[in-house]
């Protein structure tokens, strides 16, 4: 994992440090299959999951990167 990259949710608040300290669990990837094993993980967990995005630095906006698991 790239320890320099702010990964952020939807609403723009940055999770970075929760995944850093292991709070979240990350799942890079962002497509249906990655959804759903985020799905299943946390589905097993009894939690959720949701969408997370890093900043880009060609097109100056965010991306989506992956899946956030809180623990």
């Amino acid at each position: 994992m790239n320890t320099k990259a702010n990964y952020f949710t939807e609403k723009g608040v940055e999770v970075s440090k929760r995944i850093k300290n292991k709070v979240t669990e990350l799942v890079l990837g962002t497509d249906v299959h990655t959804e759903l094993e985020a799905y299943e993980i946390a589905k097993k967990r009894c939690t959720y999951h949701y969408s997370i995005f890093s900043d880009c630095l060609k097109t100056n906006r965010r991306v989506h990167v992956g899946f956030g698991i809180p623990k």
